[in-house]
Parts: C-alpha cells; structure tokens; sequence
C-alpha cells in the first residue's frame, strides 16, 4: 500500500473511534442498555469504577444504576487520542459526566472529571471497545450552588 492510502486509513478509524466515544455518551445518557451493550466487544470489559463487569452485564447494571439515582445524566467528550495499529488501537479519553441526583437521594448536582484508558478492535466490520477503564481525577458537588434559570437569573 501507499502512503496515501495508509493516511487514509488512520484519518478513517480515528473518526471512527471518535463516533464510537460519540455514540456510548449518547448511549449512557439515554439509558439505553441494548445501544450501549453493541458498542463493546462481546467478549469485552468495563470497568466505570462502581461496576466492573463484560458489557451485557455492564449495560444492564448502568442503566438500573441510573434509573435508579438519577434524574438526567451528560457525558462530555472534551478531548481523545489514539494510538492505532492495524485493527487494534488504544484511546487515552477526557471526560465530563455531569449527573442530577434523585431528590429522595437529596438532588446532588455532581460533576465528575476523568479519562477512560479504552482498548478498541475491529470486529465484524466496525471498531468497538475492547476494554474501557474509567479513571476518575476530579470531582465537584455543586448542589449548593444556586441554580441558573433560562432567563440568567
């Protein structure tokens, strides 16, 4: 192959794996098991930080989790990089998962700053998640922060 075509390649599958990231924060913050459960290497592994678990039983226990704690979660993609070889590649992730707690749980507004260590391969056609590792760095509870109304006040 040329070196043209190998750019090509590589431009390819970093937009695909930033589609991928794309699509597991929409996934998550749906709560929709059965999106996020095809994102993932069959044989894959997540480890959020409160479950570790292969992605059937992940997806399953997320969205309960959810449902359960939550009112509205967002997960924000603030930068990645990969290194990517061949049909494998590694991703080092930021991210922003902002979370409104269940007001029986007492309504925490909390914010949480980390990096997923992904592991990706290529299976079946598509690049999934092999292993994604959360690793939280920060973390602020802004419940006692006055609320912003649409209006700015």
């Amino acid at each position: 192959m040329d070196a043209n075509t190998d750019i090509i390649r590589e431009l390819y599958a970093r937009e695909a794996l930033r589609g991928l990231i794309c699509d597991y924060c929409s996934a998550a913050d749906s709560g929709d098991a059965e999106r996020l459960e095809k994102l993932f290497h069959p044989e894959g592994l997540v480890d959020s930080g409160v479950i570790r678990a292969r992605p059937k039983e992940f997806a399953a226990q997320f969205v309960m989790w959810l449902q359960q704690n939550t009112v509205s979660v967002f997960h924000a993609v603030c930068g990645a990089r990969f290194e990517i070889s061949g049909e494998r590649a590694t991703g080092d992730v930021q991210v922003l998962a902002l979370c409104q707690m269940r007001p029986s749980l007492g309504g925490g507004r909390i914010v949480t700053a980390g990096r997923y260590a992904d592991e990706y391969v290529m299976h079946g056609g598509k690049w999934l998640i092999r292993e994604r590792i959360f690793k939280p760095e920060l973390s602020w509870d802004l419940s006692a922060t006055p609320e912003l109304r649409a209006d700015g006040t």
